[in-house]
């Protein structure tokens, strides 16, 4: 329905439609070596939050990730720079967006990586959608592949931000 249908004459059409300000993130501005991306999941570390003043997230520096203020649907940008050994063959890992809170992962999407190649740069929009009792849970970002080892890795760069792109689920 187009959004000029809806009825927000009423308060109740009004909150139905209201779309609040969310934001925040977190990186990792410094090279910083991290265990073989393997079947054995690495939370990516981070250092800083990325905007002095979040709104409606918690940018959770110290458990590598961000936490949730209201439900709804969140854009999450990812951007991740790794560099690794070698091989002469191509390989594949996945990058998760983790509930640490209920150790489950939300969505993941698959890297594919060529022959030869020393490093990967993953760069997209993830979209989640938080429920009302996910609100205040704990996501980071994991690395893992369970069909191939990748040794000496290095993150280079580090990003995770967050948008909320929807009305609010339930309002507070």
């Amino acid at each position: 329905m187009p959004y000029h249908a809806h009825n927000i004459g009423s308060i109740r059409g009004l909150l139905d439609n209201f779309v609040a300000a969310g934001y925040g993130g977190v990186i990792q501005n410094v090279t910083v070596g991290i265990s073989d991306i393997n079947a054995t999941p690495q939370i990516i570390p981070a250092n800083t939050g990325i905007v002095s003043e979040s709104k409606v997230v918690t940018q959770d520096v110290a458990n590598d990730g961000l936490r949730f203020g209201f439900s709804g649907v969140w854009v999450l940008y990812v951007i991740i720079a790794v560099d690794f050994d070698f091989v002469n063959t191509g390989r594949v890992f996945s990058v998760e967006v983790f509930d640490v809170t209920t150790a489950s992962v939300v969505t993941s999407i698959f890297v594919a990586v060529g022959r030869n190649a020393e490093g990967s740069t993953f760069t997209a929009p993830l979209m989640v959608e938080v429920g009302l009792g996910n609100v205040g849970d704990l996501f980071v970002i994991r690395l893992v592949s369970t069909t191939d080892t990748f040794t000496g890795v290095a993150l280079t760069s580090y990003q995770l931000s967050a948008s909320l792109v929807s009305e609010l689920l339930v309002i507070p």
